[in-house]
């Protein structure tokens, strides 16, 4: 089997010898024009200069878009700082302000401060907390953002760029947070843009460098580069009005000729290329506007590259800031669907933040609190108008069910058309501050409660005492300031106790303390420590021990200079307490007639029994030797741990060695007593 031939192709046309023709003409006229440039100096940057020129101010582009993310990153995180409870009240708690502003200062690596509306320094991460603060530096663009309401950046007072962003409560700045991007941070932006020989620089609104990378400096303005053999290109910056991205760089030089031999070789290669691009052209494929475009694409690629790092890089640190800031964050879309949640937030309803994303609040959220929310986001996109602290209230998750409280503020996330695109959600947890105002409550009404109780005991002190001894002033305002006084300790005693139980031996030091002073060996007390009582208890003890204290001066036992009190108690096997007020040594003692009650028996016989409480018992004994008292009542509370004889109550000073009894002993006189209670 024979192999098969290829027909031989067609003869070569009139058109096509014309070009042929055409392009080695060319191809000898571009050797002979090669072979004259080379024998002279080439010029700077030749052929390639426009294309060069486009390139660089592609990559100025791509600077301008760097710079402008990163300025606007920064702007984000002291927007997020603004919204911080801690600034509700700017001057309350400066502490967790500072605190706060110094974590959003490590993620910037630049000082943050927080000024109210003068301009008084409230917080500032330069210097250590407490240190005393001036007045705010760059304030010109702290006071345009104070007048505008709205975020501002322009040019340092000591170099960069001064950041700053109002705070906003009720429709009002209440304080302004400045930050700077500082020199250095700009030169980084420049990512060694600055070719060997140019420089890359941006410059402010006056035309100023604020920050360059490379040794020469640009020129000052356009004519000055139009006369310059460099390269150069501008691009403005959107955050900054007035500012630019500027970059020169010189162009490439030109091989000098080296001899005859080679510039014919070089005519040679020209020659071909130029019968190259003679094809091309009449192929008609532009490979000058190609490499332009090449050269462009590059340039941008390398922009947009240098900008998304620079975007994610940002990204990630709002997301850092954005999930440990102790307020929670949410954003919604028009169908009320979760689109971000925060860690703060996500511990509302406990389960993960992603889990909440594409998923409405009556999926994830407490009813309690769905409920309202709901309502409140339906409002914002019915009205465009935000909804301000809405009181939301439901039991934490977790196996410890306690009450959470909290504030929503729902505000509407806008396009650049004004149009609604979403909700903005921030939940403050209020649980302190209503714990700590119905406590306040609480303390208001037992506080009342307290005086009332106060007021009726003074009032029927001073009834009975006008009384019985009206027709004496004298008596009766001895007596009412005594009875008074008496009331007085046993205040100071439980306000000093916190309204708690009391230790009886207290109340006994606190009742008897005026003849403590004065006749201390003629008063003998025994007791252990640890019987508690309780606030009522303890009132009507010390009024009642007042009362046979102030009858043993006037008719008993301390009416003379023999007669002596015992006073013991001790707790029985049932556990109440009994307590015994023994006289003796003084006058004969007689009954009382059956017609007369001084407000001292009532108290005795009626109120004391009464106060101390259910099962209490009051018996007098009117014996010859002296008057006697038992008093046999349920003690206000245990001892926390009985205390064994000698022993004290914990928390309670150690007791001196040997028994821990309250003893005021001295030698009983012999002589008999006389006297009734008044």
């Amino acid at each position: 089997m024979q192999p098969r031939r290829t027909p031989p192709g067609p003869a070569p046309s009139a058109r096509t010898l014309l070009i042929t023709g055409l392009v080695l003409f060319l191809s000898a006229a571009v050797a002979g024009l090669g072979t004259l440039l080379l024998l002279a100096p080439l010029v700077p940057g030749g052929t390639d200069r426009p294309a060069q020129a486009e390139a660089l101010a592609a990559e100025a582009r791509g600077l301008a878009l760097a710079a402008d993310a990163e300025v606007e990153r920064r702007l984000s995180l002291l927007a997020a700082l603004a919204a911080s409870p801690a600034l509700d009240q700017p001057a309350g708690d400066l502490r967790a302000l500072d605190q706060q502003a110094r974590a959003v200062a490590s993620v910037l690596n630049a000082p943050v401060a927080v000024a109210d509306t003068s301009l008084a320094q409230l917080a500032n991460t330069a210097v250590a907390f407490g240190t005393p603060l001036p007045g705010l530096d760059d304030a010109p663009v702290a006071l345009q953002t104070l007048d505008s309401g709205r975020a501002t950046a322009g040019e340092a007072v000591a170099g960069g760029v001064s950041l700053a962003v109002p705070v906003r409560r009720e429709d009002r700045v209440v304080a302004v947070i400045a930050s700077r991007l500082p020199p250095e941070a700009l030169v980084r932006l420049l990512g060694g843009a600055a070719a060997e020989g140019g420089s890359a620089a941006i410059l402010g609104a006056g035309g100023r460098v604020v920050a360059r990378e490379g040794a020469a400096g640009p020129p000052a303005g356009r004519e000055a580069w139009a006369a310059a053999p460099l390269l150069h290109a501008t691009s403005p910056l959107q955050t900054l009005p007035g500012w630019q991205v500027a970059i020169t760089r010189p162009p490439p030089p030109a091989p000098a000729p080296a001899g005859a031999l080679p510039v014919l070789l070089v005519s040679a290669g020209m020659a071909a290329l130029a019968a190259l691009a003679a094809w091309l052209a009449l192929r008609r494929r532009p490979w000058r506007r190609l490499e332009q475009a090449l050269l462009a694409a590059e340039a941008a690629r390398r922009a947009a590259e240098t900008s998304e790092a620079a975007a994610l890089h940002g990204l990630a640190e709002a997301r850092r800031l954005h999930d440990t800031i102790p307020v929670g964050l949410a954003l919604t879309d028009r169908e009320l669907r979760f689109i971000s949640v925060n860690a703060k937030f996500a511990s509302v309803t406990g389960i993960r933040a992603q889990e909440h994303l594409r998923r409405r609040p009556a999926e994830v959220l407490p009813a309690a609190i769905a409920e309202a929310l709901e309502e409140a986001l339906r409002e914002v996109i019915g009205t465009g108008q935000p909804v301000i602290e809405l009181p939301l209230s439901a039991e934490a998750p977790g196996a410890l069910r306690n009450e959470r409280h909290f504030l929503a503020s729902c505000h509407p996330a806008l396009d650049g058309e004004q149009r609604i695109t979403g909700i903005s959600i921030v939940l403050q947890d209020v649980t302190e501050r209503v714990r700590a105002e119905r406590a306040r409550e609480l303390l208001m009404r037992e506080l009342n409660h307290r005086v009332k109780n106060m007021l009726a005991t003074v009032q029927a002190i001073a009834l009975v005492t006008l009384r019985q001894s009206a027709a004496d002033p004298a008596r009766l305002s001895a007596e009412l300031e005594a009875r008074l006084l008496a009331l007085a300790r046993a205040h100071d005693l439980l306000t000093a106790h916190a309204w708690e139980p009391t230790d009886l031996a207290a109340v006994v030091r606190a009742a008897l303390a005026p003849w403590l002073e004065t006749m201390p060996a003629r008063l003998g007390i025994e007791g252990p420590r640890g019987v508690l009582l309780r606030p009522s208890q303890a009132q009507a003890v010390v009024l009642a021990l007042h009362e046979l204290a102030t009858n043993a001066v006037k008719y008993g036992a301390l009416s003379n200079q023999e007669g002596r009190v015992e006073l013991r108690w001790r707790c029985g096997p049932d556990g109440r307490t009994e307590m015994e007020w023994r006289e003796s040594g003084g006058p004969p003692v007689r009954p009382p007639r059956p017609d007369r009650r001084g407000f001292g028996m009532r108290l005795l016989e009626r109120g004391l029994a009464s106060d101390l409480g259910t099962g209490a018992e009051v018996r007098l004994a009117f014996a010859p030797e002296g008057l006697r008292a038992w008093v046999r009542f349920p003690s206000g509370g245990a001892a926390r741990g009985r205390a064994p004889p000698g022993g004290a109550e914990p928390g309670a000073p150690p007791p001196p060695r040997g028994p821990a009894l309250l003893a005021y002993a001295a030698p009983a006189p012999d002589t008999p007593a006389r006297g009734e209670p008044s």
